[in-house]
């Protein structure tokens, strides 16, 4: 097992691609991005463009690093600097967000400290506790994604991981994976990865590993390639709910809401939710369902409405062509609804709704919708 004290002072630098390369799990493609079917901007705002007309589909790899050290999600370092996460680009912003109050409140732990001299990150490990670290010298595949706890990222990263973990001969290797909270352990068992092979990852602690199996992206971005969409369409065929089909539905936040009414709460939802109701859209909240009942629900849905927000990326479950209309509550996390969307081939129209600009908040503000504009596109566009 590598000394820990040998990783002080480390300038952090990028390995790279062809490092520690086990598989090319699929390439990453340029292509013409699908365009949404309408855009109905009710916000009262000019939004700055956010279309791209070619669309980068990430490429995934499987990758081993030995004799690292684990911080963060998936922040893996050798005793030279060379450093790697989920992510080959854009890394910098994953280990700036690592380091902020919100994440250290969520995952306290002992960790390094990371400085930048403007031109490096340089990894400090002095002050590490090291009677908390975990020192791992069995194998282990990592499967923690960037953001630990948030659906959309399990969804997209976590799902195909598992398959990829399953596929290949892991040779007593465990799944080394966040898995905090009830939902988590139970995406991890409906998905495959059983108790005898899992091993909890705490993303606030920092480990010293023997032998590392993950996979990387080229890119972070919120698309779904071929090779996960046909991950998704087998987790669909085998999927056994017996949840009444519903051929449209509204993907509700109300109990959300209700549960953090400071974040990002449409004021009137109640109202939109009722006159869906009376065009047939059955109301849903997937949080109360099984996973297996959202795949069913999602897969089975000829028309789904959705506020932008986690319970979208169940969109990864949906036909090809299904009707997906998007409310959003501003422009900020477009750009990636728009990525993952499009690149499931849906049928999918956005609608923007207008902040509260007295909301004190930077993001995530109340916001509302002009309710009689939205159902009028909505018959215009859907039927």
């Amino acid at each position: 097992m590598t000394d820990i004290s040998r990783f002080e002072c480390v300038p952090l630098i990028d390995r790279a691609n062809s490092s520690g390369l086990v598989d090319v799990i699929e390439e990453p493609i340029i292509r013409k991005q699908p365009k949404p079917t309408f855009v109905a901007n009710f916000s009262g705002s000019q939004y700055a463009p956010w279309f791209k007309e070619d669309q980068d589909i990430h490429g995934s790899y499987l990758v081993t690093r030995e004799n690292v050290l684990l911080f963060g999600p998936n922040h893996l370092v050798s005793d030279d600097g060379s450093w790697s996460c989920e992510s080959r680009a854009f890394k910098s912003q994953f280990i700036d967000a690592m380091q902020g109050a919100g994440y250290q409140a969520i995952f306290p732990g002992n960790r390094p400290k990371i400085e930048s001299d403007q031109q490096n990150y340089i990894l400090r490990t002095a002050e590490l506790d090291t009677d908390q670290n975990d020192e791992i010298d069995a194998p282990i595949f990592l499967a923690t994604p960037l953001e630990p706890d948030n659906w959309g990222r399990w969804i997209m990263t976590v799902t195909p991981k598992i398959a990829q973990f399953l596929s290949i001969k892991h040779n007593d290797r465990s799944f080394f994976c966040r898995a905090m909270y009830p939902w988590q352990r139970g995406f991890l068992r409906y998905f495959g990865i059983s108790d005898s092979v899992f091993l909890e990852h705490d993303p606030g602690k920092t480990y010293l590993c023997d032998d590392v199996l993950t996979v990387e992206y080229n890119v972070p971005n919120m698309t779904i390639s071929k090779l996960e969409r046909e991950i998704f369409a087998e987790i669909v065929k085998r999927n056994q709910s017996t949840f009444p089909v519903k051929s449209k539905i509204f993907v509700s936040r109300m109990s959300h809401s209700k549960k953090y009414p400071n974040y990002r709460v449409l004021q009137n939802e109640a109202e939109l939710a009722n006159r869906l109701t009376g065009l047939n859209f059955a109301i849903i909240e997937p949080e109360f369902l099984t996973i297996a009942d959202q795949i069913k629900i999602f897969s089975s849905a000829d028309v789904i409405i959705c506020l932008g927000g986690a319970g979208l990326f169940n969109a990864a479950f949906c036909r090809p062509k299904t009707k997906i209309v998007t409310i959003e509550s501003s422009d900020v996390f477009i750009r990636a609804h728009t990525q993952l969307l499009s690149s499931l081939d849906l049928d999918y129209g956005i609608i923007f709704g207008k902040q509260d600009n007295t909301d004190p908040r930077p993001d995530h503000r109340r916001w509302t919708i002009d309710v009689d504009k939205v159902i009028i596109k909505l018959l215009e566009e859907i039927g």
